[in-house]
């Protein structure tokens, strides 16, 4: 009988730790500074796959959508500071469950 007491608080003490878990994400995701460590991340990444200078202005993400969406995307090449961006964008989309899939094979 005493081996069913510890399994019972084994399990309530592992749920209890997944909530605290849970509960500790959500509030460093809604952070400022990590919004600001991910906006650089998406940056850097960006700039380094298209070898140019990305800039994003805002980002947002939906979890109850599984979406990500950038604003105010500029993409500048070797033109000059004088010249206009070679890409600039007011918004984008992406499904981050598709994208998580893409790479995927069949």
């Amino acid at each position: 009988m005493a081996w069913k007491t510890k399994l019972g608080w084994i399990a309530i003490s592992f749920v209890a730790f997944v909530v605290v878990l849970m509960i500790a994400g959500y509030v460093v995701f809604r952070t400022q500074r990590f919004h600001d460590y991910v906006l650089a991340k998406l940056q850097q990444q960006a700039s380094e796959a298209t070898g140019g200078q990305v800039r994003i202005q805002n980002f947002a993400l939906r979890l109850s959508s599984l979406t990500a969406d950038a604003y105010g995307i500029t993409i500048r090449g070797s033109e000059p500071k004088s010249r206009p961006p070679l890409i600039q964008a007011h918004g984008s989309s992406k499904d981050c469950l598709a994208a998580a899939q893409e790479g995927r094979p069949e």
